[in-house]
């Protein structure tokens, strides 16, 4: 079994991983790392179309997963999913994991990446 130290954790190059990818740099780098090192990845991307660039950063994270044939899942988020909450974040943070967790049960899998900085 191949695997990788990334931030003091193993991951094996022979399990499936959900990988998070908002399209900002954190993420894209994680995902041409992964990439490049021959990990087995499903994307997930979501787009909460609150920021002006939103759905440029969902275009840039599909063209990179059909440029190289990553399955890539998409959740675009509905207003009335956040709209009548008083925190976004926590709220967006819910939406976020459910569609994580969603996205593992789909692929059989329990690993869900994402990039922090």
């Amino acid at each position: 079994m191949t695997s990788v130290l990334i931030d003091n954790k193993v991951l094996a190059k022979n399990k499936l991983y959900i990988l998070a990818v908002s399209g900002g740099p954190d993420s894209l780098f994680l995902l041409e790392k992964m990439r490049l090192g021959g990990y087995n990845l499903a994307v997930a991307h979501i787009n909460y179309k609150k920021r002006k660039n939103s759905d440029y950063d969902e275009k840039i994270v599909k063209n990179y997963c059909q440029k190289y044939s990553l399955p890539c899942e998409i959740y675009q988020v509905q207003n009335s999913e956040y709209n009548s909450v008083s925190n976004f974040q926590d709220r967006a943070r819910q939406i976020r994991y459910n569609f994580f967790q969603k996205l593992a049960a789909k692929y059989q899998t329990k690993y869900i990446v994402v990039a922090h900085h």
